[in-house]
């Protein structure tokens, strides 16, 4: 049997005016998702993890099958593995962010793209005042290593960008050791010379192994994905993952170039997972009108392909990782919803809450 996971990153949100107060997925999902509530099973899936950020880290290799006992303990190493940014295992590697603040020093764009000799000036004072290397891997994202540093992981307290709309920029920086607050004087200086731009650091983290996709599942894994993060965690357990021509991590991806990777890799493997970043970077934006005309691409030129094209007997769980709200710009821990739609046979009723460890055998068992 093929089985395959389609993980909508973040696709779940309420209700806005702006779209006659409709949900993004209600207002822009129309054939192809109307198709899988109305032939699926349905389930919710708890991905959160007391304690731990609620991200598409965690939520992803829980989905997985990951158990908490050994989820790493930050999502920057796995982003960097995927990046091929070179970095020894007793460096510290962490996330950073071009935010910009108002005239309180607030902050009012957290994923924030600021002009390109600004960005080559916060970067390049970073790398001097830290000893560090540092990495551009998007309009707002950037990699940094901080050489022998793994040790400073551990009391490191910081936010994910994301999550301090709204936040001073004071409230917002690391803290919690000493290289915490270095990094948090360096924000804090860099702002006072580039107002309204800063940088800032978060998700810290050392290289740690999990296990492997086979060895949890007992079947062959592939994905297909262009975020970061993601392609780290197939590296790590052993998944293939697939280059798609023209395929990004946000809204402007090559959704069709997606489906037929997917249906490519699952003629490979028993088990594919499919992830689109999109709907996530449009509500880190707070633009819902964006993440519902992406959501409507999703259903045409993602999910129809799938449906025609994949063999009989497939079986197809369309879910999410974590809620997003785009009147936030953050995540929620709440239950995401999850579809079980098998190509052949209709499935309906509500199968009831599992934990999100159980996401693959419930897919690939009988319970449906």
């Amino acid at each position: 049997m093929k089985s395959m996971m389609i993980l909508l990153d973040g696709i779940q949100d309420q209700a806005y005016p702006e779209l006659e107060g409709k949900t993004p997925l209600q207002a822009g999902g129309k054939e192809a998702f109307a198709r899988f509530r109305e032939e699926s099973a349905s389930a919710s899936l708890i991905t959160s993890v007391p304690g731990r950020e609620t991200d598409t880290l965690i939520c992803s290799l829980t989905l997985l099958g990951v158990e908490e006992k050994d989820l790493p303990t930050g999502r920057s190493s796995l982003e960097a593995l995927a990046e091929q940014f070179p970095f020894e295992k007793e460096d510290l590697i962490l996330r950073c962010s071009f935010v910009k603040v108002d005239a309180d020093k607030r902050i009012v764009e957290p994923c924030c793209t600021p002009p390109e000799e600004v960005a080559k000036a916060l970067m390049e004072e970073v790398i001097a005042r830290h000893q560090a290397t540092l990495k551009r891997i998007g309009g707002y994202k950037c990699l940094q290593c901080m050489p022998a540093g793994r040790q400073w992981a551990k009391g490191f307290t910081a936010h994910p960008a994301h999550d301090c709309t709204g936040w001073t920029i004071q409230e917002a920086v690391p803290s919690g050791n000493k290289v915490a607050e270095q990094l948090a004087a360096t924000s804090l200086a860099l702002l006072e010379r580039y107002h309204p731009y800063t940088i800032l650091n978060w998700a810290p983290s050392a290289y740690e192994e999990v296990p492997s996709f086979t060895q949890l599942s007992g079947m062959e894994g592939g994905m297909v994905t262009k975020t970061l993060v993601l392609e780290g965690i197939a590296r790590a357990m052993g998944m293939e993952c697939l280059p798609v021509e023209g395929a990004t991590g946000d809204t402007d991806t090559n959704l069709r170039g997606k489906a037929g990777a997917t249906l490519e890799l699952l003629e490979q493997k028993d088990f594919v997972m499919l992830h689109i970043g999109g709907t996530d970077e449009a509500t880190h934006r707070q633009n819902p009108v964006e993440k519902t005309e992406f959501i409507t691409r999703i259903d045409r030129e993602l999910l129809l392909p799938i449906l025609e094209g994949c063999p009989e007997g497939t079986r197809i769980m369309l879910t999410s990782d974590h809620w997003a709200l785009c009147s936030t710009s953050g995540h929620t821990d709440d239950p995401v919803r999850a579809y079980l739609w098998e190509k052949g046979t209709l499935h309906q009723g509500d199968l009831g809450t599992f934990p999100g460890t159980q996401a693959v055998k419930l897919l690939c068992g009988d319970r449906w």
